[in-house]
């Protein structure tokens, strides 16, 4: 029996295996299991988005029931990665620092919070852009066409003068003015690998968006693509370059600048785990996932349910619409030094700045936070000025600074993603409460069968009860008396054979599990 299976206080392994019998007046039952909190977070106001974007996010959220925070934070990053590399902020007012706008978002939620129709919500407008240039391409590729059929024709007509001027021993030219093949404008990618992806950076200088309805399933790809992990690390901050020497791919495939923003989806069961891993320190703590710098994990589905049958509000969705052209259209930034355009804050909004992070940078001095959370609030040094740019350029897309106000906002979605990732972080630590109730949910479900062992609870791949998470389970299980554990030797080593322990009624554990938090 595992060392954690003893852990009881004055227990004997007679006791742990065998609790003690009830007397005449007591009736047997199983300690109630420690209570599992989800800290509380708080939700995205309205007018922490722009305002020619805030009247579409709340006429898609009341039509389709979303959370608003899904909707709301999705359009933030979707609308940065539309900017891309074209414009920067500058925090400083004399310093060449830099960040893009580019983005990564995390969007929590159980099956059925309908994450995946609100975040569909949110790119509807990018989509459009993309239908665009599809029809633009499609027009490029037909002239293409028409125009390298002439090519053929003028250079086959240049070698016939050509082997004529060679015959007399005169000079010739041969034609060679071939037309460029034109290059589909991309905006989202969903299937992801190191060579597709530089492939479209390369195409794509101005970045591209990761739209990922299961971000669990990229992580699964590091382990047939163990480059790509690395490869967008360092298309994070928008700004690196990236050179990549294959035999198979080719030698010197380079790319000026790695430019990435994303908008992923995950199940609490399946992203928790890749949480504790990273907190846990080890090859996962390379601070991938706190550069998730936006986090909605919010409570429930948001508003009570109500059937809303009604036409698209057609005007709010004009305003978010034409927000995505101009900026799309937008050709030139003031160039805020020699090479680099974007923009810096106003005199007022410096010193807020200034005041802001001098407070952040302090506190993650301090010693006072786990280093996992210490990694994530000092990503908000590019958070703060990308969303206070987006905002800033929303509003006015040939504004010159970045004002007070679009920098209160930024530190408010800074505010409102900390309290959500600090959620994440402290969910992702009561994993063996967590998948204690699992356990019991599959026992309750007649998907589990007593006795069993704990293969038989990991190896189905259920949401949440991975081999680690199972044996977490198992022994507070076993502590709180709701399992018996039995030893049985074997040939090799000693089997463990779980039980239900005396006293423990389909009923209790029905009541276990329904105490199973699915935020």
């Amino acid at each position: 029996m595992s060392q954690a299976l003893l852990n009881v206080p004055g227990a004997t392994v007679e006791e742990v295996q065998k609790p003690k019998q009830a007397t005449k007046n007591e009736s047997p039952s199983p300690k109630p299991l420690p209570k599992e909190t989800l800290l509380t977070v708080p939700t995205v106001e309205p007018d922490m988005l722009p305002e020619a974007l805030r009247g579409y996010a709340e006429d898609c959220v009341e039509r389709g029931n979303f959370h608003f925070d899904y909707v709301a934070a999705t359009l933030m990053v979707v609308l940065g990665s539309v900017i891309g590399r074209k414009c920067a902020i500058l925090p400083k007012m004399q310093d060449d620092w830099h960040e893009y706008p580019n983005l990564w978002m995390l969007n929590i939620g159980r099956p059925g919070f309908m994450k995946s129709p609100a975040m569909g919500a949110a790119m509807k407008p990018l989509s459009y852009l993309s239908k665009q240039a599809q029809e633009e391409f499609r027009a490029a590729a037909t002239q293409h066409e028409a125009a390298l059929n002439a090519a053929k024709i003028k250079k086959k007509a240049s070698e016939a003068q050509a082997l004529k001027a060679a015959k007399k021993n005169e000079d010739f030219e041969l034609f060679d003015d071939f037309p460029l093949e034109p290059t589909l404008h991309r905006y989202t990618t969903s299937d992801v690998s190191t060579a597709s992806l530089g492939v479209l950076l390369q195409q794509n200088p101005n970045g591209i968006l990761i739209e990922s309805d299961e971000v669990v399933s990229v992580f699964r790809a590091f382990d047939r693509d163990p480059e790509l992990r690395s490869f967008l690390l360092t298309c994070w901050n928008g700004k690196q370059g990236y050179t990549s020497d294959r035999i198979g791919r080719g030698l010197n495939n380079h790319i000026e600048a790695c430019c990435v923003s994303w908008v992923g989806g995950a199940q609490p069961g399946k992203i928790l785990p890749l949480v504790r891993g990273a907190l846990r320190g080890g090859d996962a703590d390379d601070g991938f996932l706190q550069r998730f710098q936006l986090v909605a994990f919010p409570d429930g589905y948001g508003e009570p349910w109500e059937n809303v049958d009604r036409w698209p509000n057609i005007d709010a969705k004009q305003a978010a619409f034409d927000v995505f052209d101009s900026l799309n259209s937008q050709s030139y930034f003031p160039m805020a030094d020699e090479n680099t355009a974007g923009l810096r804050f106003d005199e007022e909004a410096y010193e807020m700045f200034v005041d802001w992070r001098s407070g952040i940078e302090t506190h993650t001095r301090s010693g006072n936070e786990t280093e996992s959370m210490e990694s994530a609030l000092q990503k908000q040094r590019k958070l703060v000025p990308a969303m206070a740019l987006i905002s800033q350029l929303a509003e006015d897309p040939e504004a010159e600074t970045v004002s007070l106000r679009h920098l209160e906002n930024a530190i408010q979605w800074a505010t409102w993603s900390e309290a959500h990732q600090r959620r994440l972080f402290a969910a992702a630590m009561t994993n063996d409460i967590d998948a204690a109730r699992r356990i019991l949910a599959k026992i309750e479900q007649d998907k589990l069968s007593v006795p069993f062992v704990a293969k038989d609870v990991y190896r189905p791949g259920w949401a949440g009860l991975d081999r680690e998470a199972v044996n977490e389970g198992l022994d507070l299980l076993v502590r709180y008396h709701w399992l018996r554990a039995e030893e049985q030797p074997t040939t090799g080593r000693t089997k463990h054979l779980f039980h239900l322990a005396d006293g423990v009624t389909p009923k209790h554990i029905a009541e276990e599990a329904n105490n199973l938090k699915r935020p």
